[in-house]
């Protein structure tokens, strides 16, 4: 590995068209049945030799009492040091809200893999935060996937993509969409993938559809929305493959995610986003995982423009428009 090496890679954000909880399982996951799409709406992990740090950076260690504060007024990035057996890990964030100790899913795949990696060495791995946190957009999974495919390969790590795949699945349920984020039912916990290219990038002109996602500052905790849902095994006629391979203009009917009506009991805006997402015509609306994003697949750039403006207030992200 040379001394100047430096990868970038770019991390999409996600959402999910339907999402049935079929049943608790017991290992207290649940079974589920979603599609995964990835959007052009990035995050940009990037992963070097360490700088010097300075003695006015903080540092952490796995066995000091100190922590991170969320809170700082600070925007200065800080970073925060890791060891592990073989190499100390730093990283950095632009922002400065998220955490970069162990409790960040970032540093748990680089200490993962460095467990597992003979040619680990030191590394600085830097997260410019672009989409949303704890929106259900899938931002922090799809940040370990990208840590993980970029350090196999800072390391020369000669892992398969088998390999990686078993060690995103242990991070996360939806980490493993991300190493090849092409669109994929997923089913177990998520992380059982099916790709469904043909439905998106044959000659169907939904490749044409636009993305608008609309974010308000709420974040929905996913271990509080599973238990509120309740699962229903018994619900499924058609399976979501099928539902999408229909006409766009029917997914509205065909397509539910099972987190809405306890989501929106909860947090009445929300559905008030999507009801105002319809209205401005989207063909389809759905929150995106458990929440907070709420998204809508419109025929034209410009009325998922004009759907943004009609729900921007202080404080919520409007997405760029997006196209998939």
């Amino acid at each position: 590995m040379s001394s100047e090496k430096i990868i970038h890679l770019l991390a999409p954000a996600k959402i999910n068209l339907g999402l049935r909880v079929l049943e608790k399982r017991t290992d207290g996951y649940h079974e589920i049945q979603t599609v995964f799409l990835a959007l052009d709406w990035y995050d940009q992990i990037s992963i070097s030799p360490p700088p010097l740090i300075s003695s006015s950076s903080t540092s952490f260690s796995p066995s000091s009492n100190s922590t991170s504060s969320l809170d700082s007024p600070s925007t200065e990035i800080s970073p925060s040091l890791m060891s592990s057996p073989s190499s100390a890990i730093s990283m950095t964030c632009t922002d400065p809200r998220l955490p970069t100790d162990e409790s960040n899913l970032v540093m748990q795949a680089a200490l993962m893999l460095a467990e597992r990696c003979s040619n680990s060495s030191s590394v600085a791995i830097h997260l410019e935060k672009k989409l949303p946190h704890g929106a259900g957009l899938g931002g922090g999974s799809s940040d370990a996937a990208a840590t993980l495919m970029g350090l196999a390969e800072f390391w020369d790590c000669g892992m398969s993509r088998a390999e990686l795949a078993a060690l995103a699945a242990e991070l996360g349920s939806d980490v493993p969409f991300f190493l090849n984020p092409r669109p994929s039912l997923g089913e177990g916990r998520g992380e059982r993938l099916t790709y469904i290219d043909e439905i998106f990038h044959g000659s169907s002109e939904k490749v044409d559809v636009c993305v608008a996602v609309v974010t308000p500052p709420i974040i929905v905790s996913t271990e509080e929305a599973y238990s509120l849902v309740r699962p229903n095994s018994e619900a499924v006629s058609l399976s979501l493959e099928a539902v999408l391979k229909g006409p766009l203009n029917e997914w509205q009917i065909g397509l539910s995610n099972d987190f809405e009506m306890p989501v929106f009991r909860k947090y009445p805006e929300l559905q008030a986003i999507k009801e105002s997402l319809i209205r401005d015509g989207a063909l389809y609306s759905s929150l995106s995982g458990s929440g907070s994003a709420v998204f809508g697949l419109f025929e034209s750039e410009e009325m998922a423009r004009t759907a943004l403006e009609s729900t921007s207030h202080s404080g919520w992200v409007g997405s760029p428009i997006l196209t998939v």
